[in-house]
């Protein structure tokens, strides 16, 4: 679990609104933030942003925080600029969703994870463009930082596919024993194989940081790069054109020698 940083450090907790923005909350008017008012007519502030520092990942993990509304669990990625190593943005996302099962932007993130390098200096931006629903799939964007300024910086793709032709189970489709209009989506099966990558991936992480380097098992090269998606409003259903192949994923040297992967946010619920 996350714990407290030093206050000297300059962190920024970022999570995805429903425009799909990354964006900073406060409870507190400030320059930059715009007001919302909440279901409860509460008010909060938010700024939003483009994307992330350039930077290495140095905190992977599950944090737990305690609302009035009881323990929300998220999914946190903290990465350090390579500008300013006291500057560090701290990706936030709710790992489940109101019914207990997994977030779609948490199944996502796990559906990369398996292709990230953490050797190397990433980028994260998000997607906010409507779906043919008039939903924004709530999706961050991953890429290598460019040596070369004169090349594009390098996307990290999805290890994992849904649907399908994906190596993701399925949701399951259950009819109402009495009203057999009346279905269901069922994904315990999808959401304990993520479930699984995930723990796996934290844990290659931690292994990356103690110097024990190697690939994902769950790293996947896929043929070509059309995916079509839609997003259910409990669950993902993608379907990839492609068949993949297994290949070893590029390791680099370690960053970490005295690095601190600790975190502390003194930022309001996002409910």
């Amino acid at each position: 679990m996350a714990k407290e940083f030093g206050t000297s450090k300059n962190f920024t907790f970022l999570r995805l609104n429903s425009k799909g923005e990354l964006y900073q909350s406060s409870k507190e008017p400030k320059e930059g933030f715009v007001e919302i008012t909440l279901d409860d007519n509460k008010k909060t502030y938010q700024k939003s942003y483009k994307s992330t520092d350039y930077g290495k990942v140095i905190f992977l993990g599950i944090n737990e925080k305690n609302f009035p509304k009881g323990k929300v669990q998220y999914v946190e990625m903290s990465i350090q600029s390579d500008d300013d190593a006291k500057a560090v943005d701290v990706l936030q996302l709710p790992l489940r969703n109101t019914k207990g099962g997994l977030n779609d932007e948490v199944k996502k993130l796990v559906a990369i994870l398996p292709s990230l390098d953490f050797s190397k200096s990433i980028i994260v931006s998000s997607n906010r463009e409507k779906n043919s629903r008039g939903y924004v799939d709530k999706v961050l964007y991953f890429r290598y930082k460019s040596e070369n300024t004169e090349e594009k910086d390098a996307p990290i793709k999805f290890s994992l596919k849904f649907g399908e032709k994906g190596n993701v189970p399925m949701f399951i489709v259950e009819e109402d024993p009495i009203n057999p209009s009346q279905k269901s989506l069922n994904y315990k099966a999808q959401d304990a194989f993520l479930g699984k990558v995930l723990m796996a991936e934290l844990k290659r992480f931690e292994d990356f940081k103690d110097g024990n380097i190697y690939p994902s098992e769950y790293f996947r090269e896929w043929v070509t790069e059309e995916v079509s998606t839609d997003v259910k409003s409990e669950g993902v259903s993608t379907t990839p054109q492609s068949t993949p192949t297994v290949t070893s994923t590029p390791t680099g040297e370690n960053p970490f020698a005295t690095a601190s992967t600790e975190v502390a946010e003194d930022d309001d619920s996002p409910f």
